[in-house]
């Protein structure tokens, strides 16, 4: 299951939470709890925008193992979104 579906406008998301939510949260975890059922993995796409963007010191960039620190609608709920398909949250 491959998951690209986004409000990716950040002002949007801003203007429109409740969507971004169900969106990026809610359906994120309604395909996941179908693809646990499924003999097939979820694919997600997240954004780097879940960092503060205060990038690491070059030629470092961020990895997922940096801490998240979404600072904007659309991050905060695409890292909740990455949160329920790792079963994290």
């Amino acid at each position: 299951v491959l998951h690209l579906a986004a409000i990716a406008n950040i002002t949007a998301c801003e203007e429109r939470e409740g969507e971004a939510e169900a969106l990026h949260v809610g359906l994120t975890a309604q395909l996941r709890e179908l693809a646990d059922r499924l003999p097939t993995p979820l694919v997600y796409t997240s954004t780097d925008q879940v960092f503060d963007g205060n990038p690491p010191p070059a030629p470092r960039r961020f990895v997922p193992e940096d801490l998240p620190m979404p600072k904007s609608v659309y991050a905060r709920t695409k890292r909740s979104g990455e949160r329920r398909v790792s079963g994290k949250a």
